[in-house]
């Protein structure tokens, strides 16, 4: 009896799709056994498995990689690209990517930061290209981030604050932007964002301070005029 499972990617009409067949494989009840294997793997012994394997071992293997990491390389994204689709497309596009290219990862740092990478530039480039801002969905603002500032009394009110959050962080130059999406959505430390970005952790702390700041002179500003009196 052969099984098939289907792969993350979920084509919308007239997307040119990928040349190389990630979306759908067929597996015997043999190779139902091997995925076990697979799964007990770290990310060391997947990337060898990838590289030293050809044709459907090789492409089984990559799925594990993609399993292993798209719910978490989605939420990056996402905290990018306001659309649900276009957040599915750059993923796709992020996996075709680390496909191609899989000889430029050299283990200097780890598989997901590699991704990561790719993940970013693919979402920094589509918002230049559609010249959009950033912006971070209503479920992945949390009230800490108002915390600091008047606690909103009604729920229409704290709607208006976490879309003047959201905006808040369209505002932000890319790389404060990058450093507060990978802190605050995907909850990394200063130690794993400087190795995504290349930068010293001094300067992760810096870029996210500064995130922070404007972050709350925005929310300030913009509760300035319901407080005032004159």
């Amino acid at each position: 009896m052969r099984t098939k499972f289907i792969i993350f990617i979920h084509y919308r009409p007239g997307y040119v799709k990928p040349k190389i067949p990630l979306c759908v494989q067929y597996y015997d009840r043999t190779d139902l056994l091997q995925t076990e294997i697979y799964r007990r793997m770290d990310d060391q012994e997947l990337v060898k498995s990838f590289r030293e394997s050809t044709g459907a071992e090789r492409e089984k293997a990559f799925i594990f990689i993609v399993n292993r990491y798209r719910e978490r390389l989605y939420a990056i994204i996402r905290g990018y690209v306001r659309d649900h689709e276009d957040t599915d497309d750059l993923l796709q596009d992020t996996f075709m990517k680390a496909y191609r290219h899989f000889s430029n990862f050299r283990g200097e740092s780890g598989l997901y930061t590699w991704l990561t990478r790719i993940a970013i530039n693919s979402a920094l480039s589509h918002l230049r290209k559609m010249k959009l801002r950033a912006w971070i969905p209503l479920e992945y603002v949390s009230d800490s981030l108002t915390s600091e500032n008047p606690q909103p009394d009604t729920l229409a009110d704290q709607a208006q604050m976490k879309q003047w959050i959201q905006e808040a962080i369209g505002t932000l130059p890319d790389k404060q932007k990058t450093v507060f999406i990978l802190r605050y959505v995907d909850e990394l430390s200063h130690a794993e964002i400087a190795k995504i970005t290349g930068n010293s952790e001094g300067t992760i702390k810096a870029n996210y301070f500064h995130a922070l700041n404007k972050i709350k002179a925005f929310l300030e500003h913009k509760q300035k005029p319901n407080h005032e009196t004159h």
